[in-house]
């Protein structure tokens, strides 16, 4: 069996500051590198949080699509709305 790695291009990288962190959370897309026009794109973020105190949990959101423009709306409405409430450092960005 071959096994293919796969390849990402970096497409856009985001930051932004949050009052109240003391450290600026990132984001980028990335774009698979496909031999077909069915490349994916992922948005990845450096930290999680809760939107708010009423959340249960922390909200890791689902952030690939085929679509770069929806991707780019997805990661940036999280980046635009990030809190200061159990922020959560992503181990993978």
């Amino acid at each position: 069996m071959i096994m293919k790695n796969e390849i990402y291009e970096i497409v856009k990288e985001y930051e932004v500051h949050v009052d109240g962190l003391k450290f600026n959370i990132k984001g980028k897309i990335l774009k698979e590198i496909t031999d077909d026009q069915n490349s994916l794109y992922i948005g990845m973020l450096s930290h999680y949080c809760k939107p708010d105190e009423n959340c249960a949990t922390v909200y890791y959101p689902s952030l690939t699509n085929r679509d770069w423009g929806s991707t780019k709306h997805l990661l940036l409405q999280y980046l635009e709305s990030f809190s200061t409430i159990d922020v959560t450092k992503n181990e993978s960005y």
